[in-house]
């Protein structure tokens, strides 16, 4: 399913994967890079593309929005951009390309030139409106801590947070997020943040980079742990750096059954603690235990 068609001489109908209305002839320039990631589309996959078009002003996108978003940095940079309608064929022209580098000739309406400049993984975390993409070539951090937060994690992570309809700044942790003093800790899980932040955080691992774009509809929530700033239902944008992970450990990580059982009754206790005293932030892994 990763392999993009051959270079061809000849025009070909276009096969829609996302908008069957499309209707498009192409024409195969030249394959992409086979070490750039491949444009996907799916129930939570949705990349994150660069496209150039001859005549017309580069792009991004996340495949299957009928929004972009002006090209006006290095793509692994993020920068808060105000979004502009998008005619659905991109999205179909990004998936036929499939990976950076590749090139072809579209009929639409007049033959043009298009690019596949860049592709970055990209997730749909809720619907309608909370969709995140890792950023590459940002400076790397040392990496500390197994990987993905789990439940209830210790993180130590820095934030910034645009409007997303004039770029205006609502807030940060620190005028630089690599730095360690821009850092905050919070345990992931505990309510301290609106949701799609808490989602967002739990898509990086140590020294990893990411942005977030948030509708209005989930912009709601507190942006630090301490419950201020709050936004009551605006679209933004979060850049968002991961310092440190510190995951609780699972069952599994002990050695015998006495330990692994001692472990499984402190978390049953915890757990029936939260429900006892109607914490919100524990309800979800008080279930779950």
């Amino acid at each position: 399913e990763d392999e993009a068609p051959a270079a061809a001489e000849e025009w070909q109908r276009l096969k829609p994967q996302v908008y069957e209305d499309v209707q498009l002839n192409y024409r195969l320039i030249c394959e992409g890079s086979p070490d750039s990631q491949v444009a996907r589309y799916g129930a939570v996959e949705r990349s994150f593309c660069r496209l150039d078009v001859s005549g017309r002003p580069s792009v991004e996108f996340f495949l299957g929005e009928e929004i972009s978003y002006p090209v006006t940095g290095e793509a692994h940079i993020f920068e808060p951009k105000a979004a502009e309608p998008m005619p659905r064929w991109l999205t179909e022209a990004a998936l036929l390309l499939k990976r950076a580098g590749a090139k072809a000739e579209l009929l639409e309406g007049s033959p043009l030139q298009v690019s596949l400049v860049s592709v970055q993984q990209g997730l749909m975390l809720l619907p309608d409106g909370v969709m995140f993409r890792r950023l590459h070539g940002a400076p790397p951090l040392p990496p500390t801590g197994p990987g993905l937060p789990r439940d209830a994690a210790t993180v130590k992570a820095a934030w910034r947070v645009w409007f997303a309809r004039n770029g205006e700044l609502v807030m940060n942790t620190g005028n630089d997020l690599w730095e360690e003093d821009a850092a905050v800790q919070l345990v992931i899980d505990e309510d301290e943040l609106m949701i799609p932040l808490e989602m967002g955080l739990k898509q990086l691992q140590a020294g990893a980079a990411g942005c977030l774009r948030v509708s209005e509809r989930w912009g709601f929530g507190a942006l630090m742990p301490a419950g201020s700033p709050t936004l009551r239902g605006a679209d933004v944008w979060i850049e968002l750096v991961m310092h440190e992970v510190i995951n609780p450990p699972e069952a599994s990580d002990f050695a015998d059954d006495a330990a692994r059982l001692e472990f499984a009754q402190r978390r049953k206790e915890q757990g029936n603690g939260h429900l006892a005293r109607g914490e919100v932030g524990g309800l979800a892994r008080a279930v779950r235990r």
